[in-house]
């Protein structure tokens, strides 16, 4: 499955039209490179704005569910049964789509997820990902949004996209494993997320000076993930995402435990 095709059509249905126009997809283009310079710098990202959250889908969302499917494939990862998982940041849920991709075809029959996002306007957008995904891959997909750490499943596999550099900005990664660990632990996780991240100061620290957990640098896997990401960007029509890799990304995967 093209996951930029699948993002744009998620698009799509969400709006509720067969195109973009190009006016629209000049703004959306804008918004996704402030989204970029907001990723490393210590500048939080409005996704209470309905564009933002479009040009994420658009151009970012595909990206990530690509690393997600190639670092799962690549990996030995355990399939709980039940399939029962919880996801931090869940967004578009981009990271449960990449996973699920990952695990192989066919897909996981079934699946229930229990998703946190700060932001509600994403809950329409997740859903609009969820029920088309039941239609490219049979399957039955729960999403259950859920608004406290406490009604994720209890020592659920957890996972996020870009949540782990949200929370320094924020300044609350120093709470942010005894909270999970007192809501949910004993649990491990995996995090996909930037290598470095500014601060205030304009100093950019490893994120992993941040957080106890292990990690993978991305570009060391040899995995020429940019080829991958670019050639799907390529092959979906129309191509509005023309932001092509020039390098590896520069990325982690962190592997928490809550314990």
């Amino acid at each position: 499955m093209n996951l930029f095709a699948f993002y744009r059509d998620v698009v799509l249905g969400y709006l509720g039209c067969s195109t973009l126009s190009d006016r629209d997809v000049s703004a959306l283009s804008a918004e996704a490179v402030a989204i970029k310079r907001s990723f490393s710098r210590h500048l939080p990202i409005d996704y209470s704005v309905e564009r933002a959250r479009l040009a994420y889908m658009l151009y970012y969302a595909p990206k990530h569910a690509i690393i997600w499917r190639e670092y799962v494939k690549r990996r030995a990862f355990v399939r709980p049964d039940p399939l029962n998982m919880n996801s931090i940041g869940t967004a578009c849920g981009s990271e449960i789509i990449g996973l699920l991709e990952g695990l192989g075809y066919p897909v996981p029959s079934q699946s229930a997820w229990r998703c946190i996002d700060i932001e509600p306007g994403w809950r329409s957008m997740l859903e609009a990902a969820r029920s088309l995904y039941e239609i490219r891959r049979p399957c039955t997909l729960e999403c259950n949004c859920v608004t406290n750490l406490t009604a994720l499943w209890p020592s659920g596999f957890t996972i996020g996209s870009l949540v782990l550099s949200e929370i320094v900005k924020q300044n609350g990664h120093r709470h942010f494993r005894s909270d999970v660990t007192a809501a949910i632990g004993p649990a491990e996780g995996w995090f996909l997320d930037i290598t470095r991240c500014r601060q205030a100061d304009a100093s950019e620290p490893y994120l992993s000076d941040f957080y106890p957990f292990g990690y993978e640098s991305l570009r060391s896997t040899g995995w020429d993930l940019r080829a991958v990401i670019n050639a799907e960007i390529e092959a979906c029509t129309p191509q509005w995402c023309l932001d092509l890799l020039t390098s590896e990304p520069s990325m982690h995967m962190f592997f928490a435990r809550f314990t």
